[in-house]
């Protein structure tokens, strides 16, 4: 892959798709703050530190505190062979959008079990249940998207209609995006240390 071009196509993305135009998933008005919930009810939100707190024991778990590392310990090494589970962690959408013959997609991404995970860390599912992407879109489409246990990938080739909003869900528990979104490739705003306002990656709730 030429990397001059998957730069200027990442660069693009993030100024022409809106790219921290809004809050990010996770994003509380501007300071990174995520909610849990359970059955769309709020559970915690430390308004300065965006700990949250787990409604089965009470334990305070903010997984934007863990030190960076790739908690899976297993990396993808296979390039950009296709697969499913390929490049975790990178920009999906602007890579396909410059690959001959890989798949559009309308919405792509990783969810991590922590927040500060490198590239082509393999991040994965919840080990207590599968994990879905919710997306709802402008016009109220739903949109359940499965998350690969292996690498924690995430897409979609249907189309969406902007501004969307985005929850990761667990068993009843849910990560939720604050403030509707336009850029749908989400891991140029959800990098290691997160860019575009985003605390990070996508965590697990």
């Amino acid at each position: 892959m030429n990397t001059a071009r998957f730069a200027t196509a990442i660069a693009l993305c993030a100024v022409f798709a809106g790219c921290g135009a809004t809050s990010m998933p996770g994003d509380d008005a501007a300071t990174g703050n995520d909610s849990a919930v359970v059955n769309d009810s709020a559970v915690a939100n430390d308004s300065a530190t965006g700990n949250d707190a787990a409604a089965a024991d009470g334990a305070v778990t903010d997984p934007f505190a863990a030190p960076p590392g790739c908690t899976s310990g297993t990396m993808w090494t296979r390039g950009n062979r296709g697969s499913d589970d390929m490049n975790p962690g990178q920009a999906c959408v602007a890579c396909h959008n410059i690959s001959r013959g890989a798949p559009r997609f309308s919405i792509a991404g990783t969810v991590y079990r922590t927040g500060h995970e490198p590239d082509n860390c393999n991040g994965g599912g919840s080990t207590g249940g599968a994990a879905m992407v919710e997306i709802t879109d402008a016009m109220g489409q739903v949109l359940m998207l499965p998350v690969s246990n292996f690498s924690g990938n995430f897409a979609s080739e249907i189309a969406i209609t902007p501004p969307y909003r985005a929850r990761v869900v667990v068993n009843g528990v849910a990560r939720v995006m604050n403030s509707p979104q336009t850029n749908g490739d989400c891991n140029v705003c959800h990098t290691q240390a997160g860019t575009m306002g985003a605390p990070g990656r996508i965590a697990l709730p």
